[in-house]
């Protein structure tokens, strides 16, 4: 666990570099809780040194993991950039990440947990930021378009799973967030909060920018049109139809 590194590596008197560690791994690990829990609820959390062999580790609640991310993501905010995330070109880059990485990890975490109001705080300041413009194609991103907000090449992401019609393994980079993401969650927030107007508007800018066209008048069913047509990703579509009970 990653906690047990920084223990290992301050014990051996180089904390400051265990410390520059910790906005990253704690990103990282966050995201990878956070599909798990997507996927299956609650799980073991494991935050030091296991016996491999070890089979007996007790699961730990959806509910209780989900509080644990957040207070681990909201710990490391104030030691991060402010600035335009985008392509991971190395783990040099992901090492030290942008702000808006974990605002939107952590939104999606606030959302799972039905805090619609936080998660919208940490989307809008993705908004205002303006470093993100939608692109016109539905699939097939690229690794730099202006939308993408965290993309990283295949071979540091465990998989080859792109934003394309199908499954591509043989993809260089794996889209991970993009402004979709942010404008559509935006749209989530608003619905759930009672803003259905506010809320056409943010699916609106996707819906005019994409060129698609949803047939329900009802704002989470019309989101999740959209998400079908351009969400082939780390679980984005998936969490959004568990948290929404559209899933069946």
């Amino acid at each position: 666990g990653r906690m047990e590194v920084f223990r290992r590596i301050s014990s051996q008197s180089v904390s400051s570099t265990a410390n520059a560690l910790i906005p990253m791994s704690t990103l990282t690990n966050s995201l990878a809780y956070y599909e798990l829990v997507v996927m299956f609820g609650g799980v073991p959390y494991i935050n030091m040194e296991q016996d491999m062999y070890n089979s007996n580790i007790p699961r730990t609640s959806q509910e209780e993991l989900l509080g644990m991310l957040v207070e681990s993501m909201t710990s490391i905010m104030d030691d991060l950039q402010d600035v335009k995330a985008g392509y991971v070109a190395n783990e040099d880059d992901i090492a030290m990440p942008s702000k808006d990485l974990a605002r939107i990890v952590l939104a999606d975490i606030y959302m799972y947990q039905g805090n619609y109001s936080a998660a919208k705080t940490l989307l809008k300041e993705i908004v205002s930021g303006s470093r993100y413009t939608l692109v016109a194609s539905q699939n097939g991103l690229r690794e730099n378009d202006a939308e993408i907000i965290w993309s990283m090449p295949t071979s540091y992401s465990g998989g080859g799973i792109t934003r394309a019609a199908d499954i591509d393994y043989n993809s260089p980079y794996t889209i991970v967030k993009t402004y979709s993401d942010v404008l559509l969650s935006m749209a989530e927030c608003e619905s759930k909060l009672g803003n259905d107007a506010k809320a056409n508007e943010y699916l609106g800018q996707v819906k005019s920018a994409k060129s698609i066209e949803t047939t329900s008048s009802d704002v989470i069913p019309a989101i999740s049109e959209v998400r079908s047509k351009i969400q082939i990703d780390f679980g984005g579509y998936f969490a959004f139809l568990k948290r929404t009970g559209l899933a069946k």
